[in-house]
């Protein structure tokens, strides 16, 4: 299951970054297909905000050099995090049904 995450949002980052390239934007250190073990990791990430009550945090702040916890800053950059976020997929937009809406 875990690996059809990682091919959707795969194919949403190469969607994102070919849009960059188009629009001739500087492409990023973290603007780059993802893995089975960094989903892994990202998905720990959110489990650990969740079980410490820290789901309503602004990454920003997870994140903090002086206040921010070690752990987040110890996995992955806080730009790769808002990255995957944002490109994160569990399924492919163009293969879903019209009808199904709610």
């Amino acid at each position: 299951m875990r690996q059809k995450i990682v091919d959707y949002t795969n194919k949403q980052i190469e969607d994102v970054c070919a849009i960059m390239m188009a629009e001739d934007k500087t492409m990023q250190t973290y603007h780059h297909t993802t893995d089975l073990l960094e989903i892994n990791a990202f998905i720990g990430l959110l489990y650990y905000s969740g079980q410490w009550k820290s789901n309503h945090v602004d990454t920003i702040e997870l994140w903090n050099n002086v206040n921010g916890i070690n752990f987040y800053r110890s996995v992955m950059s806080r730009s790769r995090f808002v990255f995957l976020a944002n490109c994160l997929r569990f399924d492919i937009r163009e293969n879903r049904s019209k009808e199904d809406r709610l």
